[in-house]
């Protein structure tokens, strides 16, 4: 790779006899042969800042930055992310949250549903009643 050029990574595939590009990604390097800059296939671009040694910040495509310091040694010392970093993984999980208990729920009316139309069935029939893997009815008990 020569220092501040452009290169582009693609994958395609061939179907019916036409070849489709299914993901690119254009990346730039600077004169220190650093990636700065990362484009993908929907022209959404990824920023990286360098300072002489080290990546200094890395801006998402939503505007979400995040920034990255070091200590005397040059030793990786914190990241911090922004507030729409953090605001957008709080709704994520929030939102996920809500979704999966939404699921559960569902799943449990849906269950309890199930049981209701089997006790019923079980009620209006007693002999359905039957024994685990041998098809033969239970005995019926009196209550």
């Amino acid at each position: 790779m020569d220092r501040g050029e452009i290169l582009e990574q693609k994958t395609e595939a061939y179907i019916d006899g036409i070849w489709y590009t299914i993901s690119r990604n254009r990346m730039t390097y600077n004169a220190e042969g650093k990636r700065t800059s990362l484009e993908n296939l929907a022209g959404q671009i990824t920023t990286t800042a360098w300072d002489c040694c080290h990546k200094v910040s890395e801006t998402e495509p939503d505007g979400s930055t995040t920034t990255f310091a070091y200590d005397q040694f040059g030793s990786h010392a914190s990241v911090a992310e922004s507030a729409a970093n953090i605001a957008g993984n709080v709704d994520d999980l929030v939102e996920n949250g809500k979704s999966g208990i939404e699921s559960i729920v569902r799943n449990m009316d849906e269950a309890a549903a199930e049981v209701r139309e089997l006790a019923t069935s079980l009620k209006e029939n007693p002999s359905l009643l039957l024994r685990s893997n041998d098809a033969e009815p239970l005995p019926e008990t009196k209550p």
